[in-house]
């Protein structure tokens, strides 16, 4: 493995908000845990159901808490692997599946941008995920005078203006269409989020961040939105007709 994604997987692993949301992710998305965890028959671990419920139940604390990290857990030959009779071996199974749902990740990040790609899945803890490293990366390289990042505008923006329930019936041809005929559009807001970031510029390091975003977001984005959700509406229209529609108008 090369050592750039090593480092990236051990930072994730390491990261307790990677490890929740993806612990979290097994039980709440169905997509998520048959891609993470495998169906099939685990011996004593019982079959996919038993062992995912094990995993979502598990006091994560407890399981890490003889190591110094996930990262030292993963690596600790002590610890028999695939077992789950003791909480550090509970814990050292969700740790591996973490590690390897991580790799998938940073090497698709990796190949996208290399080769000026969009990537994208089928499941929302991904994208839960993403955040988590993106949030990471920001925290790092602006700690000492954060700045309200477009990125974050445009999450957000994503949230209030596009319905999950439109998203989750969507296939995979559907959200290329969507993403091919939407560029337009998108690309002027993301012109408009580039202004409105410009003009807050930084913001002082005792200030909520979270809240700084949402009075942007309030006050500035949302009510200069309707242009936006117009376009999409029409494009839902052309796609999948007046029920996606609807449900863009209902945002």
């Amino acid at each position: 493995m090369p050592t750039e994604i090593l480092e990236q997987v051990a930072a994730d692993i390491n990261d307790s908000t990677f490890l929740s949301r993806f612990q979290t992710g097994l039980g709440t998305s169905i997509n998520f845990r048959d891609i993470e965890i495998t169906p099939g028959n685990y011996g004593e671990s019982g079959m996919q159901e038993d062992l995912v419920q094990t995993l979502v139940d598990l006091n994560l604390a407890e399981g890490l808490s003889q190591h110094e990290n996930a990262m030292a857990l993963l690596i600790d030959g002590t610890v028999q692997a695939f077992k789950t009779r003791t909480a550090v071996e509970k814990a050292r199974v969700l740790v591996h599946s973490a590690a390897r749902c991580s790799v998938n990740i940073n090497v698709a990040l990796q190949a996208s941008s290399k080769n000026g790609m969009t990537p994208f899945a089928d499941a929302p803890p991904f994208g839960e995920l993403l955040g988590t490293k993106y949030h990471r990366a920001i925290s790092a390289a602006y700690k000492s005078v954060p700045a309200v990042q477009l990125t974050d505008l445009s999450f957000r923006v994503f949230d209030e203006l596009i319905p999950s329930e439109v998203l989750m019936e969507m296939t995979i041809p559907e959200v290329i269409s969507y993403r091919r005929d939407s560029t337009n559009a998108r690309e002027e807001f993301l012109e408009h989020l580039s202004v409105l970031q410009a003009k807050q510029g930084a913001i002082k390091p005792d200030d909520d961040y979270n809240a700084a975003v949402s009075k942007i977001v309030t006050t500035e984005i949302v009510p200069a939105a309707t242009t936006y959700r117009k376009k999409l509406e029409g494009i839902g229209e052309t796609l999948f007709g007046s029920l996606a529609k609807g449900a863009w108008t209902a945002v």
